[in-house]
């Protein structure tokens, strides 16, 4: 066979080469990043700018101004108080008018019924700062007002005592913590207690306190450069009408809370870290109570606060538990006043809604945080000696006031047109100094005669008789005086009563009634 030289070139040439495919081209990462955005920014600058040719606008209005805490349910307040004791607020819902006098007390410039408040603090001053609501605030001889009292006695060359009521009717905690937050920030407390409970698991026919916006609540920065986009309000308005419908739904059939128990927990957790971060050593007090079954008033559940007697009992205890898991879980300071209240006839230390301490119990309360105190090293075992060795009760702020009332003459005999002479003896059959000339009217221990006709209807106070010097406990006096005529003749009856002066009448805080028939003849 020859060899073909031309077919093994031929073979061994290789075959011409493909065409090679056109190089891809690449993507540009930044490039791609610069239109996305401006593709977004169209579409969002589009979308506000339709959204205002339409007119758009939403500005959220807090829920307490339409159904809540509005100026007319405020007013309503004020009509059941039977005076302007509230103002509307925008942060609080409601706050005590500034100026008003409150029994022998005045409403300072920040809405509390203390005197002023000293800022900056004075050296050496130990400020206690009792946060809470009417169980703190109610009457002139209010537990803190008390424990002021009671530490005047403690005598230091480098630090005294100032005690400062935070307690305003009706608040929840929520309602508490924006007060000590916002109105108090500057106030320097070295301990703050903390009582509340009663408010908070009352039940609302409207919306909870803890959704409800306060105009006064700091914003964050970036909601105030968002809030003029129409964008933005959109979106806030579809989150706003989400939650509304949510809320909505849980309040079909049923009542809500207040403050709802994990919201509880949450502020009185707040109280302690705030308190904490302002240099103040945080106390939290549980709520006692005179409430078992067949004894919780009818007003609780008549008014819609409680489903029930049962239910309320409950829940009480169920936010007293919240408390002192607080404090436990934050190592926080614990009162239990519960537990402590109930080591003693309760009946006598509460006026008769079983919610609010009478002034027999505001001193327990004292006399338990005196001794709590010098637990924590604030007083020391002699100055807690010297405060128990030289307390004592005057009508000023009285614990048991009491007493005897004997007629010297019965029944009395009037003529119509005529004054009325009247002969009693007093005698002092409680634990209280009766003082008859104090540094201010309040506390003066007085005589009033009440008249009633014959079939009990009341007709009037006639005049009040002053005591000739202080009445101690145990000790009698004999008192005469002249009241004004009564002008029809017939059968009446008269009632005498001591009372404190701004502080209460005797029997308010049942003391028995004593009265005696009047016999008015017709005049010559």
């Amino acid at each position: 066979m020859g060899f073909d030289s031309d077919k093994v070139s031929a073979a061994a040439s290789p075959p011409p080469p493909a065409s090679a495919p056109a190089p891809k081209h690449r993507r540009n990462p930044w490039r791609d990043a610069v239109f996305a955005g401006l593709a977004v920014f169209l579409l969002l600058a589009g979308g506000e700018i339709l959204l205002r040719l339409l007119g758009f606008r939403f500005l959220p209005v807090p829920i307490l101004a339409d159904k809540t805490w509005s100026p007319d349910r405020v007013a309503r307040m004020n009509v059941a108080n039977g005076r302007d004791v509230f103002q509307p607020d925008p942060l609080l819902f409601w706050s005590m008018i500034p100026g008003l006098q409150l029994d022998d007390r005045t409403i300072n410039d920040r809405g509390l019924a203390n005197g002023p408040i000293t800022v900056p603090k004075p050296p050496g001053t130990y400020r206690i700062l009792c946060m809470g609501d009417s169980c703190t605030a109610m009457g002139s001889g209010s537990y803190p007002a008390v424990l002021q009292r009671r530490l005047d006695l403690v005598v230091r060359p480098d630090r005294r005592f100032e005690v400062i009521n935070g307690g305003v009717f009706s608040y929840s905690s929520l309602q508490g913590l924006r007060l000590f937050r916002h109105r108090l920030a500057d106030v320097e407390p070295n301990l703050v207690t903390v009582y509340y409970g009663w408010n908070d698991h009352y039940l609302t026919t409207a919306y909870p306190d803890t959704v409800l916006g306060g105009d006064d609540l700091p914003e964050p920065l970036a909601l105030r450069l968002l809030r003029p986009f129409r964008l933005f309000q959109l979106t806030q308005k579809v989150v706003h009408t989400s939650q509304m419908y949510w809320l909505e739904k849980q309040r079909v059939g049923r009542k809500l809370y207040r403050v709802p128990p994990d919201d509880y927990r949450n502020i009185l957790t707040e109280f302690v870290a705030l308190s904490r971060e302002r240099g103040a050593v945080p106390l939290l007090f549980t709520a006692p109570h005179n409430h078992s079954l067949g004894r919780v008033p009818a007003y609780y559940v008549e008014s819609g606060l409680a489903e029930s007697a049962e239910a309320l009992i409950r829940i009480h205890h169920e936010y007293n538990e919240i408390t002192r898991e607080v404090a436990a879980r934050t190592r926080a300071e614990l009162l239990d006043l519960d537990r402590a209240f109930d080591g003693h006839n309760k009946d006598d230390l509460f006026i008769n809604d079983g919610v609010h301490p009478n002034r027999h119990g505001r001193h327990l309360i004292v006399a338990l945080l005196l001794d709590h105190l010098e637990k924590m090293g604030i007083l020391t075992r002699e100055e807690r000696q010297r405060i128990a060795e030289q307390s004592t009760h005057d009508s000023l702020m009285p614990n048991i006031l009491r007493c005897r009332v004997e007629f010297l003459t019965a029944p009395i005999r009037a003529v119509a047109g005529e004054p009325i002479e009247i002969a009693i003896r007093l005698t002092n059959t409680g634990d209280t100094l009766w003082l008859a000339r104090p540094e201010r009217p309040h506390g003066q221990v007085t005589v009033g005669a009440l008249l009633y006709d014959a079939a009990g209807k009341f007709l009037g106070e006639k005049d009040r008789c002053n005591l000739p010097h202080n009445v101690a406990p145990s000790d009698s006096v004999e008192l005469r005086w002249t009241v004004k005529p009564v002008e029809q003749p017939g059968q009446y009856v008269l009632e005498v009563d001591p009372l404190a002066e701004l502080v209460c009448w005797f029997n308010d805080l049942d003391d028995a009634r004593t009265t005696v028939s009047l016999i008015v003849a017709p005049a010559n």
